[in-house]
């Protein structure tokens, strides 16, 4: 390609780091709306960061036939397709590209993580198992908890609203949805005057729900800051039909049948000749007039402006090494108050389909009173069955998520496989699997998290001084994590690029710098 390089160094007008959702979307912003030449270093042999879908192949056990389908190994939902003047922006991409297209599969038609009651019991999108047993979606101890789920969330407000009425808001922040839990709990056991009787089945299915709110977060409840839950409203009814804004938009929550992957494609397709792979950035470095960014390969890039999309884990393992002068101390306490979040997905394949195929998650429960076992809940993905694939994802994430840091694929194989055999009625698992594959983001140089989260102490200004430029505004951050309403989506990063690129142009408005000759 030509870059406009000289014995190892190219000029451009700008430089972005990264060639996931943010950095190609303002890149393609660029493309189409300036004349700015850019170049895009990526690290790895490959675009997307973390959206990477692969072809996957297997056996059909009743048929024996092969069959093919694409597995995300990163994002892989669309969060809302949202409405008329408010479209998630993964779907207006995809509808700008193909009007026609047919690739968006709706899964459920609400956030099933929040909204248990009318998403997946209601729509029969969850089969749940406690103990070896199915419980039924229209039985009385669903309801019973679904019922004690929406009372207990209700008082967490609360007593969240009552900290901000006494001006103690701030107490928010750093008290954990868990602790508001206990103390809620503890209250209720005290206005009862010791006639207080758990139904333990009706308990242990409630949590279950408050289990699945780690799974939309990301992050365990024991981290998730108590405001985070506390939208202002004391007054909520005891049920989920209504949309809120968790960070999703509203309607269908989706997949993509050729994988996540194919929302990048329509950016790609336009970027050719742009994008330089295996160019790990080692350092960024402000020079007088423009930012020189040094590359693992050798190659030197000078840009005027330079927009990093590097993931927070990154930021938070080399931002001490990689800048030059070091990032303002606003952004360094920015970068450790806000969490790289930890999210496994195990995928397994088996050589029979013992579990039911028609409900997209399957909920797990099974007694935790055995020291060497870890956890009570397990969310799985099931998304395979019904076309006649055997193959199952669980999710670790929250607090299994941290413990299951760094463990061997091995280990975390046993852990699901004794999971499924404690919680449903089936016997011999292990003898049935037949291949098993871990996701390891966290463990990943080139990403070092999952995706990003509010946690204890995390406060909006700083995403916000994780948002800010720097250098005079030749230094632009982009992705996720810069986000604060929508942290954590593959929509967040698009929103990000195209921020990055309004904060591009009003940077040369603003130098009113004409563009080098000898750039591409």
């Amino acid at each position: 390609m030509d870059n406009g390089t000289n014995n190892g160094v190219q000029k451009v007008d700008v430089v972005i780091i990264g060639s996931g959702a943010s950095g190609l979307q303002c890149a393609s912003d660029l493309k189409d709306n300036t004349e700015l030449s850019f170049v895009i270093l990526e690290a790895r042999d490959r675009v997307g960061g973390r959206i990477y879908s692969t072809l996957e192949e297997r056996t059909k056990p009743d048929q024996g036939a092969s069959v093919s389908f694409y597995r995300d190994h990163g994002a892989s939902w669309i969060h809302g397709v949202g409405e008329e003047g408010n479209k998630n922006p993964v779907i207006q991409l995809l509808q700008d590209c193909d009007p026609d297209a047919d690739d968006v599969v709706p899964i459920f038609q609400g956030n099933a993580w929040m909204r248990p009651m009318s998403i997946l019991h209601n729509e029969g999108g969850l089969a749940i198992f406690v103990n070896k047993e199915r419980i039924p979606n229209n039985s009385v101890t669903v309801d019973e908890a679904l019922q004690r789920h929406f009372v207990i969330q209700k008082k967490i407000c609360e007593y969240a609203g009552q900290m901000f009425e006494d001006g103690e808001g701030m107490k928010t922040v750093h008290m954990s949805a868990e602790e508001a839990r206990v103390a809620v709990l503890r209250e209720e056991k005290a206005q009862s005057g010791g006639n207080y009787v758990l139904n333990a089945a009706v308990e242990g299915l409630c949590l279950f729900y408050t289990f699945l709110n780690e799974n939309w977060n990301g992050i365990s409840n024991s981290m998730l800051p108590l405001y985070a839950l506390y939208d202002g409203d004391d007054n909520q009814d005891l049920n989920d039909h209504t949309y809120s804004n968790q960070g999703d938009y509203p309607g269908a929550h989706c997949k993509l049948k050729n994988g996540m992957r194919s929302v990048l494609d329509p950016l790609v397709s336009q970027l050719e000749g742009k994008i330089l792979l295996e160019q790990q950035v080692d350092k960024i470095i402000r020079l007088d007039d423009s930012v020189r960014i040094e590359s693992s390969s050798g190659l030197v890039t000078i840009a005027d402006c330079c927009i990093c999309t590097l993931p927070l884990g990154c930021l938070k393992a080399a931002a001490s090494s990689i800048f030059q002068p070091s990032m303002t101390c606003e952004k360094l306490e920015a970068l450790s108050a806000i969490s790289a979040g930890n999210y496994k997905k195990v995928f397994l394949t088996f050589s029979t389909i013992f579990w039911p195929i028609d409900e997209p998650l399957i909920g797990l429960i099974r007694e935790d009173n055995e020291p060497d076992k870890k956890g009570k809940y397990l969310l799985v993905n099931n998304l395979w069955a019904k076309d006649g694939i055997p193959c199952m994802e669980a999710v670790l994430c929250g607090e299994l998520g941290e413990w299951a840091l760094g463990k061997r694929t091995e280990e975390l194989t046993q852990f699901v496989i004794q999971f499924l055999e404690d919680a449903m009625p089936i016997e011999n698992v292990e003898e049935l699997c037949t291949h098993c594959h871990v996701t390891r983001w966290e463990e990943d140089p080139y990403t070092y998290g999952s995706y990003s989260s509010f946690q204890l102490g995390t406060l909006e200004r700083h995403v916000d001084a994780l948002s800010s430029s720097e250098w005079d505004g030749r230094l632009i951050f982009a992705g996720e994590a810069t986000e604060s309403e929508h942290m954590g989506s593959v929509h967040a990063a698009l929103i990000s690029g195209h921020r990055a690129t309004r904060l591009v142009q009003q940077f040369f408005d603003s130098k009113e710098m004409p563009r080098s000759p000898n750039r591409c």
